[in-house]
């Protein structure tokens, strides 16, 4: 809970606060919104930020001001003066801020927020973490394990911008001991806006790969990107964890973020050592492997997401976690929908749906994953008459922007030496339509997967990946 008075000391400092109609209020504000359809009625508490439209398709926050008052809401924040003045006439017991901007102050608050949490001593710490492919993965990963020791609040779906971030914030209370965010970007600049608000604790950089292409056109300009989040961190003993593969696309920003703050760490996590990969009748996955010399158990054959269990193990051990509880956070450990879920849709047809978004580094890490279980089925179905086929199912790569050909061809033989059968799904795919083992579809409708894969006595096992924008799950869905 926070008094008013604090937000306006926040405000101030930042140049964003322009007036208000009660300067003096005691109020205390407990809950803070930006969607009244979120708001139970007598919200007295709750403080409503109304915040401009982002698009021509969204509306202003201010066009919903009465609602959230209607609701019992006695706190608004809102940018527009004449529109000020006439709330002011028309609800004189409400208390009207007037700002600059309300995103901005929607942030401030959340620091004001934060800053009280770490005060008052039950936040111990903040882990950020950002990349091209397996943010989620790995944020899901970091908070299995540490929910065996911590009380933790963490980022929701896809909550992981300028707005979702202090809305995650604002999650947390008394009783949250770490807090871990996600954090994404559609350009520059934005990382570390996210990094100076959250000031983390722990940083973590999954990749730095080919997502937003279309954005920041340079390989090199995608990694100052992902860089922001501990370049433009203003804590100086931080602590950085980047797979080792990494390490040549973040060198640059990590000496000169050295020469700002020489108490900053990084470290380079190693790939772990397999020891044994397992299927069980159900077709249920099972890796072993050594990390540091110690043996883990981790239900995934996929040697990337094994990498990212390894920063998470990595990070635990650092806030003290045993061996026993990385195991069981470990154990505990499953897949998002759409992130790596298995369903088998028919006798013969296994998919593997990981059609939340796609690019050119996270379809070869599928592939690779749909032949090494191939090789793990084959092994239980050598006295069986069973052929084992592995297919990558591809929508766009939206992301890839003008050079989507050039950048897809140099990647599409990497992926057709892993598997037996590519199906490329829109129209920017026809350049390839002609290729050998390629079935081409200029519309997703087109491709009925019970219908295209029916020969006797075969094992389908296709792996989806497409731009979220595409919607592939519903190949599954219509079965």
């Amino acid at each position: 809970m926070l008094k008013l008075k604090q937000i306006y000391q926040e405000l101030s400092s930042r140049k964003l606060l322009v007036k208000t109609n009660q300067e003096n209020s005691s109020l205390f504000v407990a809950d803070f919104c930006t969607d009244t359809r979120v708001l139970l009625s007598f919200s007295e508490s709750v403080c409503f930020f109304a915040l401009k439209a982002n698009s021509t398709k969204s509306k202003s926050g201010e066009n919903f001001i009465e609602e959230a008052i209607s609701k019992g809401v006695k706190l608004v924040f809102l940018e527009e003066q004449a529109r000020w003045q006439t709330l002011c006439q028309e609800f004189p017991q409400i208390v009207f801020v007037l700002v600059k901007d309300t995103l901005k102050s929607y942030q401030a608050t959340a620091r004001v927020y934060l800053n009280k949490l770490l005060a008052d001593g039950s936040l111990k710490k903040i882990i950020a973490i950002t990349g091209s492919n397996g943010k989620t993965t790995c944020k899901e990963l970091v908070a299995s394990l540490l929910e065996q020791k911590y009380e933790l609040v963490k980022t929701k779906l896809n909550e992981n911008n300028e707005l979702g971030v202090p809305k995650t914030i604002f999650r947390a209370n008394q009783q949250t001991e770490i807090l871990i965010l996600e954090f994404g970007m559609r350009g520059l600049g934005q990382i570390r806006e996210l990094s100076e608000l959250v000031e983390p604790d722990y940083e973590i950089v999954t990749n730095v790969g080919t997502a937003h292409l279309e954005i920041l056109e340079t390989p090199e300009k995608i990694a100052q990107a992902k860089a922001e989040i501990f370049y433009f961190n203003p804590k100086t003993n931080t602590k950085t964890f980047f797979p080792k593969e990494q390490s040549s696309k973040l060198d640059y920003w990590i000496k000169q973020t050295k020469k700002r703050a020489p108490k900053k760490l990084f470290f380079e996590i190693s790939n772990p050592q397999i020891k044994k990969l397992a299927l069980s009748a159900d077709f249920k996955e099972q890796a072993y492997f050594y990390y540091q010399g110690i043996e883990y158990r981790f239900a995934s054959l996929k040697e990337k997401v094994l990498e990212l269990a390894c920063i998470a193990i990595e990070l635990a051990k650092d806030l003290k976690l045993s061996k026993k509880e990385l195991q069981a956070g470990l154990d505990r450990f499953s897949f998002w929908e759409k992130r790596g879920s298995l369903e088998k849709i028919s006798k013969n047809l296994i998919v593997f749906d990981e059609s939340y978004n796609s690019s050119l580094e996270s379809i070869l890490v599928l592939a690779d994953y749909l032949a090494s279980y191939q090789d793990l089925l084959k092994k239980d179905h050598a006295t069986q008459n069973i052929k084992i086929e592995t297919i990558l199912v591809l929508g766009e790569i939206l992301e890839l922007g003008k050079d989507f050909e050039s950048l897809v061809l140099a990647s599409f033989f990497l992926w057709q030496a892993r598997v037996d059968r590519i199906v490329l799904v829109g129209k920017k795919y026809c350049f390839l339509k002609q290729r050998k083992k390629v079935a081409y579809f200029r519309e997703k409708e087109e491709l009925k997967l019970t219908e295209q894969f029916t020969e006797k006595n075969k094992l389908y096992l296709i792996g989806l990946k497409a731009s979220r924008a595409l919607k592939f799950e519903s190949l599954i869905e219509r079965h």
